[in-house]
């Protein structure tokens, strides 16, 4: 009897096991903007925002950590088995190597980055800046700690500044600012002077020299300070964020001119490009692995995740295998081909990666393309809608054109947003409109007669009916490639509409809000009728995908974390299908997989979705996130979510190029949950804002778009 009840409970087991949903990222796309890093021993750890990997291999693989720092880290410190994360709120600790975090913030301020740890002797110190509430003002500051960070007195205050670097060399402690000269001590900060005049980014040194970097070049100092020599005037040199070294190797991560190299203490200095990425290799942080396997230099970059060098600098590899912290901006599926966009961090430009085995394997490009938000196959060619215009590859993805010709001057006006092909006739969607090209991308004309809004999100063809999802004035048709537009709107109760999808010859909007969701349509625009049961009212749907007879949607709402929902009868019911997923994003699907791109790429088999039931997640967040805003770009209004784990005070601002705030969505206690907010930026004019969540120790931001 007991042997029965055990393989009963086994097979009972077993049976839950395989009925639970089976969301899996894959393996890429790899890379992210990384910075900074630690080795402890051989062990290293890397961060990207508030994730944390790990790599006991010395970079060849990594795996993500479970928990997240406790906020934006920007600075590590270790200290034996003591690692020390500096954050924008203060400084914490680890003694596990990242898994867990402590508090170590008892007498500095709250709203404290610190972007420098050094320690000498029993004596812990942080650098960085101080921001008033009101951000009218701010100062640079270190502190000194004596019981290993349980409390803080203030020992140096630089007014409009900040300090950027401390090193500890000798019998002095150095304190370099962005801005405001070099600082030295020899009595554990209580008393400073001032050694040299020009700011500095980053401080090394070895045992003959000291080495910073300054807005004027590199500098050596041989006497602790007192004297200090130029030794490299070059453009390169005048752009170093961080610099490390090993004996009289000496390693300066730049922007955009990768690293430079020193073979002798910082006297002399070569450039090194070989390997790094050929576009802007920006490198943000040095970690050096020296052991009984030799030394490894591992360098974190902005956008291009860790690169490594095995021969001290003179040549490098991506070194990204498990590191998966991009934010992919647009996928498509092609059988078992994908493509899988990413942006770098405030440009218009980003990568294209592709996977031949439904995302198991990915291929890094060798070059940069316009960051990619859309795809349309059309016979050999393929075609991405960009930041920037229009790109074309007839080789799967390869390779890229940019075909611009026609089009509006580059600006936000010319962010494609869809693209949809009739016969041989391809249309993009954009601010400005549909524009029509009939020679397979090389020219473009506007086609916008009858088109009363011109601000189009997305496309959809049924034979030769075109359909445009306008973000203002509802849904459009026209029958003549765009020659004339008329508004089919009877029964849509919101003109904000996001997505399109085409189930044979019936059409179906996603709408932004407004209670009802999705809507369908069998008499191509003609009538519509409610099709979002099963949809909890409320949510807004920012992509529709048809796949055989699934139609996917993915939706975000107000008060609810975002997600993916399922339907099999042409939206009369639908489902939650996103239990393991951590939101929703963009979407597509093959015969095999439904995939959903967010900070990489996530997938689950089709086979599963429509045979399981899902039980809808809770919605007591796990952990501090703050999603990308969308629609993004947008025009007047995006929504916004973000999860707190904890009820406490928080804080989402909206601030432009300048750093002025410009819209306070959130300033108070809010309960532990998840929330999605909207910003009208009617009043703003178009161009590249900054949003930022502040809640506990957790801050984030996040870049979004206006396009009038």
């Amino acid at each position: 009897m007991k042997a029965s009840f055990t393989l009963l409970s086994m097979m009972i087991l077993l049976s839950a096991e395989s009925a639970r949903p089976q969301w899996i990222q894959t393996s890429g796309p790899a890379g992210g903007s990384v910075r900074p890093l630690a080795t402890i021993g051989s062990e290293l750890i890397a961060t990207s925002g508030a994730t944390i990997f790990n790599s006991t291999d010395y970079g060849s693989t990594w795996k993500r950590l479970s928990t997240p720092a406790p906020s934006s880290v920007y600075s590590f410190f270790v200290n034996a088995s003591n690692l020390y994360a500096g954050t924008n709120h203060g400084v914490f600790l680890s003694t596990d190597k990242g898994s867990s975090w402590n508090d170590l913030n008892n007498g500095q301020p709250t709203n404290y980055s610190v972007f420098c740890i050094e320690a000498i002797g029993a004596n812990l110190f942080t650098g960085g800046q101080v921001v008033s509430n009101d951000y009218s003002s701010w100062y640079g500051t270190v502190y000194r700690s004596t019981n290993q960070g349980l409390t803080w007195i203030a020992v140096l205050t630089i007014p409009y500044g900040n300090v950027s670097s401390l090193l500890a060399h000798g019998a002095y402690l150095f304190a370099g600012t962005s801005d405001g000269g070099i600082f030295r001590s020899s009595d554990n900060g209580t008393a400073w002077s001032k050694v040299k005049n020009e700011g500095t980014e980053s401080m090394a040194a070895n045992s003959s020299a000291i080495i910073a970097a300054t807005g004027e070049g590199l500098v050596r100092s041989l006497d602790e300070g007192a004297n200090w020599i130029t030794t490299d005037t070059s453009a390169a040199a005048k752009r170093v964020n961080y610099i490390a070294g090993i004996d009289s190797n000496l390693f300066a991560g730049t922007r955009g001119y990768g690293v430079l190299v020193s073979r002798d203490s910082g006297n002399s200095w070569r450039e090194v490009r070989n390997g790094l990425p050929a576009f802007y290799p920006d490198m943000r942080s040095i970690a050096i692995v020296s052991d009984e396997n030799g030394t490894k230099i591992l360098a974190g970059l902005l956008n291009n995740g860790v690169f490594r060098s095995t021969d001290l600098g003179t040549n490098w590899s991506e070194a990204n295998n498990g590191l998966v912290a991009t934010y992919v901006s647009g996928i498509f599926a092609d059988g078992p081909n994908l493509l899988a966009a990413t942006e770098f961090n405030s440009s218009s430009v980003g990568r294209i990666f592709r996977s031949t085995d439904n995302g198991n394997h990915w291929i890094t490009p060798d070059t940069v393309a316009p960051a990619a938000t859309c795809f349309m196959r059309k016979g050999i060619n393929l075609f991405a809608g960009t930041l920037r215009g229009m790109i074309r590859s007839s080789d799967s993805g390869a390779r890229w054109t940019e075909l611009n010709n026609g089009l509006p001057a580059l600006s936000f006006d010319r962010i494609i947003t869809s693209v949809a092909v009739i016969g041989d006739n391809v249309f993009a969607a954009m601010g400005r409109g549909v524009f029509l090209s009939i020679d397979d991308g090389a020219n473009w004309s506007p086609v916008n007669n009858g088109l009363t809004e011109l601000n189009v999100f997305d496309l959809a063809s049924i034979g030769t009916n075109l359909f445009a999802a306008t973000f203002g004035n509802g849904v459009f048709r026209t029958t003549d490639n765009g020659q004339t537009w008329v508004a089919v709107n009877s029964s849509l109760s919101y003109p904000l509409m996001y997505s399109l999808a085409v189930k044979g010859t019936t059409l179906f909007v996603g709408e932004a809000s407004g209670g009802e969701s999705v809507f369908r349509s069998t008499d191509y625009g003609n009538s519509w009728s409610r099709a979002s049961t099963g949809i909890p009212s409320g949510f807004g749907v920012t992509k529709l995908l048809a796949n055989g007879v699934n139609l996917f949607a993915s939706v975000y709402s107000q008060s609810s974390p975002s997600g993916v929902y399922v339907s099999t009868d042409d939206g009369a019911n639908w489902k939650a299908i996103d239990m393991g997923l951590p939101a929703g994003g963009s979407l597509a699907a093959n015969d095999q997989y439904l995939f959903v791109g967010m900070q990489g790429v996530w997938r689950r088999p089709l086979a599963e979705i429509t045979s399981v039931g899902e039980t809808p997640q809770s919605n007591q967040p796990e952990t501090f996130s703050l999603s990308q805003n969308y629609p993004n770009p947008f025009n007047p209004s995006t929504q916004i979510r973000f999860e707190i784990p904890v009820s406490g005070f928080v804080s989402l601002k909206v601030f432009d190029l300048l750093g002025r705030q410009v819209a306070t969505l959130v300033n108070e206690q809010r309960e532990a949950g998840s929330y999605s907010l909207q910003w009208n930026g009617a009043k703003m004019p178009s161009g590249v804002y900054f949003y930022r969540l502040e809640a506990s120790a957790f801050t984030e931001t996040k870049k979004l778009i206006l396009l009038r």
